[in-house]
C-alpha cells in the first residue's frame, strides 16, 4: 500500500511479488489508503450487530433482569463496535454513529446501534 507521497515499487519476498492493495485488515482493524473511516465504522457496526444477534437469546429472555442485560450489552457488544475507534477520523457524516455508543444507558446504545446502518 502506497500513498501519494511515494512511488509504487514492486516488493519481492523469496522471488514472489507482493500484491499492491488499497486496504487490508490487520489485528481486526481495516487499514486503508484513503483517510475516510466510513468503511471501518460500517464494518464495526456490522460486527456489533452480529454479536447482538448472537446474544439476543439472553437479551430477550424475561428471566434475566434489565441490569444484567445492560451489563451484557456494555461488556460484549459495545467493545466490538468501539474496537479501534481511537484511530477513526470522525466526520459529520459518520459522527452520529460513533457518538451514540458513548451513552451509558444500554437501551439508548441499542437504539443507536440499530439506527446506525440505516441513517444516511
Amino acid at each position: 500500500m502506497f500513498n501519494n507521497l511515494t512511488l509504487p515499487a514492486d516488493i519481492k519476498i523469496d522471488g514472489q511479488t507482493l500484491e499492491l492493495v488499497n486496504n487490508y485488515v490487520y489485528l481486526g482493524q481495516l487499514f486503508s489508503i484513503n483517510t475516510d473511516s466510513e468503511i471501518e465504522i460500517q464494518r464495526r457496526i456490522s460486527y456489533a450487530w452480529s454479536k447482538l444477534g448472537k446474544l439476543s437469546q439472553y437479551l430477550q429472555d424475561q428471566r434475566y433482569p434489565l441490569a444484567l442485560k445492560k451489563k451484557i450489552f456494555q461488556q460484549c457488544v459495545v467493545p466490538v463496535f468501539m474496537y479501534g475507534s481511537e484511530t477513526w477520523t470522525v466526520t459529520k457524516k459518520n459522527g452520529q454513529e460513533t457518538t451514540c455508543s458513548s451513552h451509558s444507558n444500554g437501551t439508548k446504545n441499542t437504539r443507536c446501534l440499530m439506527a446506525g446502518p440505516y441513517h444516511k
